[in-house]
Order: structure tokens, then C-alpha cells, then sequence
């Protein structure tokens, strides 16, 4: 999964490549999104369920999460969409608790042995990933950046040459 995200040379903030981003291992945000990289979602990663839950339940799961809150952000006009520098840590720290508490770190498995970082991957399954996405809903969107609304100012919210579509992966 890391490696075609970064195969498709996505470049965030400033230049950065997803690549450079992440050379010491993924970061996200909720498993789908992360900072630096303004409006980019991705879906089915190892920081969300995905390796330890059933595949459609993960999905759907995540899909309608992110459905609600696109629907919530055009509707609102806000138009760029990015976790905090903060959020990341505090989910790594979150997964690396639960993920220690697992006989899974003395044990080298397929999930382990996809390269040579180690990560730690969701282990607390379908329910609690849901709780934790609907604890970042509207209205304020908890661990995402104040939003920027599309309007008069929106070319004052830009930096020079900054892409604001949405990237779906």
C-alpha cells in the first residue's frame, strides 16, 4: 500500500514528495489522511483496519465517514481539508499502545515483513475505528486544521501555486 501511494509521485505542501514524507514509514491521520498533504484521502491503509478486519466492513466503514464529511465541507464552502501536525502523533502513539499490548511486535508475520520499518497496524477493530472516526465529524472536526472557506478571500487562504483538488487513492 505505501509503496503505490508513493509511486505516484504525490507531492503535498511546498513540494514535499509522499515519498520523502514518508522514508521512515507511513504517517496518516485516521489511516486515510495526512499532514502536509492538503485534501488528499486515501483509503484501506495500514493505519486504519484494514489488515485485521473483514475488507468490505473496513470500506464501507471508512466510505461512509468519508462521504459524510466531504458532503459536510461543501456545504460549509470549505474547500481544503488537512489534519493538524498534532493529530498525527497522538494516532501513532494511540495505535503503538494498543499495537504493544499485542503478542504482534515479537513476531515477524506478512504484515511485518513488508519492509524494513517497523509499524504498528489497528488492532482494535471495526467498532472502536468507527467511534474514532465519528469523533472527528462536523460540526468542528477535531484533529483537522480550521477550515478555509471558498469566498471572497480564498486567494488570500492559497499559497502561491498551491493545488487544491481533492486526491482520491
Amino acid at each position: 500500500m505505501i509503496q503505490g501511494l508513493t509511486n505516484l509521485k504525490i507531492t503535498g505542501r511546498h513540494g514535499l514528495p509522499l515519498k520523502d514524507a514518508w522514508k521512515n514509514g507511513s504517517s496518516s491521520y485516521l489511516g486515510m489522511t495526512v499532514h502536509g498533504f492538503p485534501n488528499m484521502v486515501y483509503m484501506f491503509d495500514f493505519q486504519g483496519p484494514t489488515v485485521r478486519a473483514n475488507v468490505p466492513k473496513t470500506i464501507k466503514c471508512q466510505a461512509q465517514w468519508l462521504v459524510s464529511t466531504l458532503t459536510e465541507l461543501r456545504d460549509r464552502n470549505i474547500y481544503q481539508f488537512e489534519p493538524t501536525a498534532t493529530a498525527i502523533p497522538q494516532w501513532n502513539s494511540m495505535m503503538t499502545g494498543s499495537w504493544g499490548k499485542t503478542p504482534n511486535p515479537q513476531f515477524t508475520t506478512w504484515e511485518s515483513a513488508r519492509s524494513s520499518v517497523t509499524e504498528p497496524l489497528w488492532v482494535k477493530g471495526i467498532p472502536e475505528y468507527k467511534h474514532a472516526l465519528n469523533q472527528c465529524l462536523a460540526p468542528d472536526f477535531p484533529g483537522f486544521q480550521s477550515p478555509i472557506y471558498r469566498g471572497i478571500s480564498e486567494e488570500a487562504n492559497m499559497e502561491e501555486g498551491q493545488i487544491t483538488q481533492l486526491v482520491l487513492a
